[in-house]
């Protein structure tokens, strides 16, 4: 591929769109559904969440790591003060600080805002389809970090949400308006309650699937993609499974809720997402050859 003057290969800054544009458009709708979403004191005026959001997405448009935290923080902050929910805002920054601690250089910080995705997936009871979102990433780390940040989300969520997301809100977890104004009844009543009840052992299970899904599907063969995307998929879906059978009570649906559902859009995630990274880098190595240059063998791209 094309050098510098020295013939190491030139890195060059991803496209405006997929390094900047989408980013920004995913965090500011994180945010605006956030404040549009999140339970408050009725006597509580939230900001507008259209304002907030396109806020956002300008902030994380433009400077996408750093965007994202002042995003954040200035979401978090105000809950914890004005919105008088600290509480609940010690369960979301849980979930928003493991993100740039376990993905703090990889992709720049343009995919930090794809875990919150499992949340909203569970909400439409497909959070199984969110592993074959995070097993787009490049590197093996990336994957399985996504895939553990997306059920540890999910789980937090769990006790904010209004129904079910998965294995729903686990034994001991207090209904919200009775912690959401204590950052000690957040603590005894949300956080402790998840974390003993052992249902995040299918975060390692989702990391675990991430990781290895594009050695599965290899986006080479569509049928033989279908097969591997099926076992995996029904797996994933079967382990899941197996996890809440082991807790003893301590979830209210062991059964996780629209295994099934997110099982088969997984399937579909996973074989169409491989079919066009590879048939973008053969659009790409075409385009090379027609250039006159002969295209470095290099791995498909996925997600940043």
């Amino acid at each position: 591929g094309p050098g510098g003057d020295d013939g190491a290969p030139i890195r060059r800054p991803a496209p405006f769109v997929r390094g900047h544009v989408l980013p920004g458009l995913a965090g500011g709708v994180a945010v605006g559904l956030a404040v549009a979403l999140v339970p408050l004191a009725r006597d509580v005026t939230p900001p507008d969440p259209l304002l907030a959001g396109a806020l956002a997405t300008v902030a994380i448009g433009l400077l996408p790591r750093l965007g994202w935290l002042v995003s954040a923080f200035v979401l978090l902050t105000w809950l914890a003060g004005p919105g008088g929910q600290p509480g609940t805002a010690l369960v979301a920054g849980c979930g928003v600080a493991a993100i740039p601690l376990l993905l703090p250089f990889g992709g720049r910080g343009r995919a930090w805002s794809l875990p919150l995705v499992a949340p909203l997936l569970g909400a439409a009871m497909l959070a199984g389809a969110y592993p074959a979102l995070a097993g787009q990433a490049r590197t093996v780390w990336r994957r399985a970090a996504l895939g553990a940040l997306g059920f540890w989300l999910l789980a937090l969520a769990e006790p904010i949400a209004r129904t079910t997301l998965f294995y729903g809100r686990a034994r001991g977890t207090q209904p919200l308006p009775r912690w959401d104004d204590s950052i000690g009844g957040a603590v005894d009543h949300a956080l402790r309650p998840l974390l003993e009840s052992g249902m995040l052992a299918t975060a390692l299970l989702w990391a675990a699937g991430a990781a290895i899904l594009p050695w599965l599907v290899r986006g080479r063969n569509a049928a033989l993609d279908l097969v591997a995307g099926v076992v995996w998929a029904a797996g994933l879906a079967a382990g899941a499974g197996a996890i809440g059978a082991t807790l003893d009570g301590r979830v209210p649906q062991p059964d996780p809720r629209g295994a099934a559902l997110g099982a088969a859009v997984a399937v579909l995630v996973a074989v169409a997402a491989r079919l066009l990274v590879l048939t973008r880098a053969r659009r790409r190595e075409s385009a090379a050859w027609d250039d006159g240059q002969r295209p470095a063998a290099a791995a498909p791209r996925a997600l940043p």
